[in-house]
């Protein structure tokens, strides 16, 4: 029932999608606007706009689950069965409007986000260095990045579309609002080194010898484009919200992942730096079918080769 949803959705609100994610950076971001042509920055600003809209269904919807608790406490308070049916009708009114008002929201941050970072690729395009250069060599792992922080967040879309009343919604708009903006924040990094605005990081000449590294789950990864998550089924088709929350209902949200190659859709959950947290994690999880896999820049990669990349120990 919908109204068991209630305390998710208005936790939701608690933080605004425009403040999700890691805060765009202004500085840069200004002055790839100025090296956009006047289409460019056209379109752009008019996705900024579409953006605003949306920040004003959110704070319409903010102002509804507000005055939702209000009448919910009322109902729970009223003296007469007929009082407190029709307080709970007004309620059910105001939660149906103020979801419509949240997932409009959702759509106008979409399409902005979109559009954004399509200039953005556009501009990208233009500019970008040959493949022999060092700002290539810096700025395309960003690209990629950006591309997966992307796609995440289309395939949780996907997801919530197929069941907007499942119990992991909180997290999964969370989720997909910090990857669009995470997406954005790379894509935007990548230009600026490509125009040399952002210095490279020098490689060292030579490594310092050292010795074997012990295997501490505390420890930062090595490579620090190497994450551990944990699988927890593939189907060949995609799963609906009733498997997904039989085999988990924690807070971390749920990502679904399509391989284009087998026709299948990976379902995994959490992020990890080192193979043994992952590797605890599973085993808290108790999936029976459910194992680690690793991940570089978003995609697949060997298991072994990851975790012998991070210093930790396949046991």
């Amino acid at each position: 029932m919908k109204t068991q949803y209630y305390p998710l959705l208005f936790l939701m609100l608690a933080l605004p999608f425009g403040a999700l994610g890691q805060p765009i950076d202004q500085a840069l971001l200004d002055r790839v606007k100025m090296e956009l042509t006047q289409a460019q920055l056209s379109a752009y600003s008019a996705a900024e706009q579409q953006a605003r809209q949306g920040q004003t269904w959110e704070a319409e919807a903010d102002n509804m689950y507000q005055d939702l608790n209000k009448v919910r406490f009322q109902a729970r308070a009223a003296q007469s069965r007929g009082e407190r049916r029709r307080l709970e009708k007004q309620a059910q009114r105001l939660n149906d409007v103020a979801n419509d008002r949240l997932m409009m929201a959702g759509g106008e941050y979409e399409q902005a986000h979109e559009a954004m970072f399509a200039i953005l690729l556009q501009k990208t395009a233009e500019i970008r260095p040959d493949r022999q250069t060092d700002q290539y060599a810096a700025g395309m792992p960003l690209e990629e990045q950006a591309l997966d922080k992307f796609e995440q967040a289309r395939a949780g879309r996907r997801m919530l579309l197929r069941n907007p009343h499942a119990q992991t919604v909180d997290g999964q708009l969370k989720q997909m609002a910090a990857n669009e903006r995470d997406g954005l924040n790379l894509q935007i990094q990548a230009i600026a080194i490509y125009f040399g605005w952002k210095a490279i990081p020098k490689q060292p000449d030579s490594e310092p010898e050292a010795a074997e590294p012990e295997a501490n789950p505390n420890a930062v990864a090595i490579d620090p484009g190497i994450r551990f998550k944990v699988q927890i089924i593939a189907l060949s088709e995609p799963a609906s919200a009733g498997v997904l929350s039989e085999l988990y209902s924690g807070e971390l949200p749920i990502e679904e992942r399509f391989d284009a190659r087998a026709g299948t859709y990976h379902y995994m959950v959490g992020e990890f730096q080192r193979y043994e947290q992952a590797r605890d994690f599973q085993q808290r999880l108790r999936v029976e079918d459910g194992f680690v896999v690793a991940m570089k820049n978003g995609l697949r990669v060997d298991l072994r080769q990851a975790i012998e990349a991070t210093g930790g120990n396949l046991e």
